[in-house]
């Protein structure tokens, strides 16, 4: 039997919301904030237009904040856990499994005592249907 390729036809375009954040001084004016808001909202629209990305005007730039401003954190990876069955002769043997630590806590500190606020704009961006490929674990036994 030969085997077929089922596609999907095309889906056209789909509106995506996407979000940056910008950092300023704590406790801007409402006039200061507006108008650092309109130039985040054009270098974002700017950076999105060269990845492809039309920004759809009708829905407008909405702004949140003020959030505390946290460092990027890079988590390690976490390793693939045994199954029982993996477990069982290491268990046999003596050995222990105890709970994994792969998670980092930070310490931060409350708004008003960070010398800078960051706040978020999120705006609608059009772009072809994004599609994303799922594994499929065949287990039927004919491999």
């Amino acid at each position: 039997m030969p085997v077929q390729v089922i596609r999907r036809p095309d889906l056209g375009k789909k509106p995506y919301g996407l979000k940056c954040r910008f950092r300023i001084e704590p406790r801007p004016s409402k006039d200061r904030l507006d108008r650092l808001k309109v130039v985040a909202a054009e270098m974002f629209q700017r950076d999105m237009h060269v990845q492809g990305w039309e920004f759809a005007p009708r829905f407008g730039w909405r702004l949140r904040g003020p959030f505390t401003p946290v460092q990027p954190v890079t988590l390690p990876r976490v390793p693939r856990e045994l199954t029982a069955r993996e477990m069982l002769p290491l268990l046999m043997r003596g050995e222990r499994f105890p709970a994994p630590d792969y998670t980092a806590p930070q310490i931060v500190a409350p708004l008003e005592q960070n010398e800078y606020w960051e706040y978020e704009v999120h705006g609608v961006f059009i772009r072809n249907t994004i599609l994303t490929e799922i594994e499929v674990n065949h287990d039927d036994g004919l491999s």
